[in-house]
């Protein structure tokens, strides 16, 4: 059937459309009463906060429990890696030791118990108890880790030299252009200058030093310090200006 689109129904269609929508209203039962509960009511209006922070929580909780459940995850996963490892190593284990003709297979063995069903009835009145020495094992069940044995039987002499110090020392100084006519000359400045800060900075005299002074500087230092002086604590202000002279000579440019 087709659909009549006139214009009178095109204009009346709105008016027709609102007075069956007001026939449903009329049709259907009105609302007696509606009524609040006002503890609910008063929770819900001032729970806001409350309702907040338990979604945070939950929130809270459920990221820990996905923390929990990835390491388990890793750790499981880390256990299976480490066990094919474990077996890889195996593999090759023995195949080496195939190679080398010193594995013996398990199956090769002779099983301990030969049935589950078997019952042991104690030992027969014919059977007798034999104990086996300890090296009467057969040649067949030990294999020795090495391929060959090697005795000696002769004894082994040791010679000992003594150390001694090069002889081209001084070919060797020449090379590396050092000049060993002032070695006595450096040695006795170093210790020369080490007691003159010593002496300087209240640590000790040039006597002290010595001990460890060759002949060439010990003579020297004999000279200079003829009298021993007699030992005193330095003032705070003699303390001050020699660490400021210290630190001067330290700094100086």
């Amino acid at each position: 059937m087709a659909r009549n689109n006139t214009n009178s129904n095109v204009l009346t269609r709105g008016l027709k459309y609102k007075n069956n929508k007001n026939k449903h209203k009329k049709n259907a039962k009105a609302v007696e009463e509606v009524t609040f509960d006002k503890s609910e009511r008063l929770e819900y209006l001032t729970g806001f906060h409350k309702r907040k922070l338990e979604r945070q929580k939950n929130a809270q909780v459920f990221l820990k429990e996905q923390a929990r459940l990835m390491k388990i995850e890793e750790r499981r996963k880390l256990k299976f890696e480490r066990e094919e490892t474990v077996q890889k190593q195996l593999k090759e284990m023995k195949e080496k030791m195939k190679e080398i003709g010193d594995y013996k297979d398990s199956s090769d063995e002779e099983p301990i118990y030969k049935g589950e069903d078997d019952e042991w009835k104690g030992f027969s009145k014919t059977e007798e108890a034999t104990v086996e020495p300890l090296g009467s094992s057969s040649e067949e069940d030990y294999k020795p880790i090495l391929k060959k044995q090697t005795i000696y039987e002769d004894n082994t002499e040791v010679n000992t030299e003594s150390i001694e110090t090069n002889d081209n020392f001084e070919f060797l100084a020449k090379v590396n252009r050092v000049d060993m006519k002032k070695n006595e000359d450096i040695l006795n400045k170093s210790i020369k200058r080490a007691a003159d800060y010593a002496d300087f900075m209240g640590m000790g005299s040039k006597d002290d030093v010595k001990l460890i002074a060759k002949k060439s500087y010990a003579e020297q230092a004999s000279k200079t310090s003829m009298k021993k002086k007699k030992f005193r604590y330095l003032t705070k202000n003699e303390r001050k200006d020699n660490q400021y002279k210290a630190y001067k000579n330290k700094h100086r440019k």
